[in-house]
């Protein structure tokens, strides 16, 4: 006698090779389940992957300029200047930061305005060749240079300042 079940009509090997179940067997609301719950964790990563890149296109946009950018629109000519002499005469021992160049030159961070003008006002940089203690000679450097250069050390490793005031004078208001 036939079946009243249109789906038992297949075979029932048929059915059990190829994995499929009825509609409506609990084999089959499983299934359905599964591919839901699927669905819902790829849509919520799709979700979050669309935040984070709307939170960094915003956080780009709405944020300021970065360091380097600030640093370079905020010199002063002088600073320019000074930048210019640096990168010519000093960069191949004191580095590309000041950060000093092993077994070539110190770091200039935090060594301050006074130590530049007095190694530099006096002849002792830029070195010709390496030797442990420079001696005095010719500034290379005319005075506006050196303030350029003074300048640009200041402003990008700090460090002590040049008292105001004549100083031969005994003035240091």
């Amino acid at each position: 006698m036939p079946s009243s079940n249109p789906s038992s009509d297949a075979p029932t090997g048929l059915r059990a090779r190829l994995g499929r179940r009825a509609p409506g067997t609990p084999a089959s609301a499983a299934r359905v389940r599964r591919r839901s719950k699927q669905r819902r964790r790829l849509a919520n990563v799709a979700g979050l992957m669309a935040a984070l890149v709307l939170t960094g296109v915003g956080y780009s946009a709405l944020a300021p300029a970065n360091a380097a950018d600030d640093a370079v629109a905020g010199q002063s000519s002088a600073e320019e200047a000074g930048q210019a002499l640096y990168e010519r005469s000093c960069i191949s021992c004191h580095g590309s930061n000041l950060q000093g160049v092993s077994d070539r030159g110190p770091s200039l961070i935090g060594v301050g305005e006074a130590s530049v003008y007095f190694q530099v006002h006096t002849g002792r940089m830029p070195l010709v060749r390496q030797e442990a203690d420079a001696a005095r000679k010719p500034p290379v450097f005319d005075d506006a240079q050196i303030e350029q250069l003074m300048a640009y050390i200041q402003a990008n490793g700090g460090g002590p300042t040049l008292p105001s005031g004549d100083l031969r004078e005994g003035d240091l208001a």
